[in-house]
Parts: structure tokens; sequence; C-alpha cells
């Protein structure tokens, strides 16, 4: 369906513009009317053009609108509205021109006998896609307000984990930027001069020197295949992962195996995955249809194997804790864990206690962000200092003491 950029007016007066998808013009007018909106102009948007493209990067949400959205949501909700009165009361809360357009399209979408989670799934990946996988589980059971409640939850907890990720790094990066600058600087124009100096004396160079001075010409005629060399090599393993299916499973298998960041990335995942899976569980939604609705929580085809192992095992009559073990989804000893309360008839206790566990572990790694990063770039900046006065003062010694300035 394609979108039109419009211009309307209220019964106010007021002048209200967003993007709004319709079939055609006609359409785009009824929905504008059911909206309260009356058209004043519009423009056609192309689906597939550059600027459609830019168009939906503009609309990118942030987080704290996000979970704004969310509580709202909540409080209206609980209040007794209705879902349309809901959302147009957050609409006139929030100050997100992008969250502003998207409701007055789920409006529409609504008024038009779309559901809910369905028109907010239509706006995906602006609107993460577990937020319509939850609001289709409230729909079922009738608990809006919860699954609300729950989602603004989880969105804070990400929020938290991002900010903290972010402060931790700050310091590191400005750090090692600095760093690096420095040592460019002097590999590119202080070093060849001091060569070009030791050159004149027309004396042996030490290996150590030998090797500085190779390192300070690749820099000055290749610094521009350190820059392209990362972005080739992404657009390189994007490409092989394009043709083949196999090579994607074995690249996102070592996304999860990569130094530090892969396991933390992968238990803010099982966080997330515990969290919503038990509300599914506890709201009485089937087991595989929740596995199904959490699968689009990740992208990584490595997780998803795992978890389409799971629902295999389920179906095959294995019980839900086996099946997570058999798996390996959950690290140990979180599937012992689960098995006890799957049988004590506690399994959504059991997950979340399981999430508890896994959040402790996640706020202890991102806290050792900064403890580990800050030692390994003093010790760059280290050998690399070592390294540039031992290959420059060591021949400048040896030339001062053939001249017999040095006894």
């Amino acid at each position: 369906m394609p979108h039109y950029y419009y211009k309307a007016s209220d019964c106010h007066g007021s002048i209200r513009n967003g993007w709004l998808k319709a079939d055609n013009e006609h359409d785009l007018e009824i929905r504008l009317t059911n909206l309260g909106l009356i058209l004043i102009s519009h423009k056609f948007k192309q689906g597939g053009s550059l600027s459609g493209l830019r168009f939906w990067v503009n609309r990118s949400i942030e987080r704290k609108s996000l979970i704004l959205f969310c509580i709202h949501m909540e409080q209206m909700l609980a209040a007794g509205n209705s879902i349309p009165v809901a959302l147009v009361g957050v609409q006139e809360s929030t100050e997100s021109p992008q969250l502003k357009e998207i409701i007055t399209s789920i409006l529409a979408d609504i008024t038009n006998g779309v559901s809910f989670s369905d028109a907010l799934e239509s706006h995906s990946p602006v609107i993460p896609i577990s937020i319509a996988n939850m609001v289709k589980v409230g729909e079922r059971t009738g608990e809006l307000v919860e699954i609300f409640q729950g989602l603004g939850q989880n969105l804070k907890w990400e929020d938290e984990i991002k900010s903290k990720a972010a402060q931790a790094i700050r310091y590191p990066i400005l750090t090692g930027i600095i760093i690096l600058s420095v040592g460019l600087f002097m590999m590119i124009f202080i070093v060849p001069q001091l060569m070009s100096f030791l050159g004149m004396m027309k004396q042996d160079i030490p290996l150590i020197t030998r090797a500085l001075l190779s390192f300070s010409d690749f820099l000055v005629n290749w610094w521009w295949m350190l820059l392209l060399s990362p972005f080739s090599l992404w657009l390189i393993i994007r490409l092989l992962c394009l043709r083949s299916p196999l090579t994607h499973l074995k690249v996102d298998r070592l996304k999860l195996k990569f130094w530090f960041f892969g396991p933390l990335m992968y238990k803010i995942f099982l966080i997330r995955f515990s969290s919503n899976f038990s509300m599914m569980y506890s709201a009485g939604v089937p087991i595989l249809e929740a596995i199904n609705l959490n699968i689009k929580l990740s992208n990584n085809r490595e997780i998803i194997r795992r978890l389409h192992s799971v629902i295999s095992q389920v179906s095959n009559g294995n019980s839900l804790s086996s099946a997570f073990r058999e798996a390996d989804v959950f690290p140990p000893p979180l599937p012992k864990l689960m098995e006890a309360g799957e049988e004590g008839g506690q399994f959504s206790s059991a997950l979340m206690n399981a999430s508890y566990f896994l959040d402790r572990e996640v706020q202890d790694s991102v806290n050792k962000i900064q403890g580990m990063i800050e030692p390994i770039l003093t010790m760059v900046m280290g050998i690399m200092l070592i390294w540039i006065i031992f290959s420059v003062f060591i021949p400048i010694y040896n030339i001062v003491g053939q001249v017999g300035l040095i006894p």
C-alpha cells in the first residue's frame, strides 16, 4: 500500500502534517475524514525509490518515545478507555513527530477494521515486532494493561543497559581515537623525517628501525586501504551470506562466540525471550505459538535454528525444559532451574528467575567493559611509544658514539 504525505485541518482549524497509507487519493481522504481531519493537499511517495528509503530511515523512533508510548497506553487502558481513545491521548502527549504520524496511520487502520496488533506489525521495524506480538497476546487474553506494563519494563531495562554500555565505552573510545591520531601523526610525519636524517648519515639501520620505517611507508602510501578494508570485508561477508544460507549460519554462529560481545548480546536476547515467553506462558498462549512469536526477536540464524529445534522436540513429546537443554538455548545451570520449575508447575516463575540471573551477568559484564578496555589501550600506547623510541634513538646513539661524542 503506497504512502501519502498529507496536509490536513482538524475541527479547530489547526494544520496537521504526516504520512498515511492509503490505496488511492479517495481512500486517503476517507481515512482522514474518519480521523476528524479535512484533507488540504497531499504528495504521493513511491515505494522503492531512494527518497522512500530515506523516508523510512528518518522515521526511526527513539526508545524513550516507545517507553512513554507503553506507559501511556497502560495508563489510558487501565482507566477504561478504548484503544482508539488511548491512542489519541498518546498522540496528543508525545513529542515525537514520527510516533504521531504512525499513530495516525494506526488509527486509520483500526477504523478500517484492522486489529491493533496487525496495525502495529505493519510498521515494523520502526516499531519493534515484539510489541506487536505481545499486543496480539493481550488482544486474545484481554490483558492489554498487563502486556503494556511488561513491555514498558522491558524497554526501560533495555534503555538502562544501553545507557550503561554507552557510558562505559565512551571514555575508552575517546582515548583510543586520541591514541590512534597521535600514532598516525608520528608515523606519517615525524618518523619519515627522522629516517631521512638517519639515511643522510649513511649508517647501517637496525632491523627494528627498518621495520618502523616500512610500517610508516605503508601508512603514508596505503592509508586508504586501512579505511576501505573494514567495509570491504563486511561487504564480502554480506554477499557470501546472501548467496549461501550455510555460510550465513556459520557467520551467525561466529557472532555468538565473538570475544566478549557475542555472549553478551546472546544473554540480552535470552532475557528478552525469557520475559516475553513468561508473559505469554502465564497468559495461556500455546507453547509452540509462544516460541514462534519470540523467534522474531532475533535475526541470528543460529538462535533461530536452536529455537526451531525446541519446537521440534516439544512437538515430539519432550518436556519444554529438556528441549531447551538439548537445543543448548540457555547456559547451565539454568536448564536445571527450569526443569525444577516445570515439575512444580512454576515454569513461568522459573523463566523469570532465569531472566534475573542473566540480567545480573549482563550488568556485571557491562560494568567490566571499561575496566578491560582502558588497560588494553594503555598497553597499546606503551608498546607503540617504546617501539618508536628504540627505533629512533638506538641508531642515533650509535652514530653519536662513532663520532666520538660518547666514550
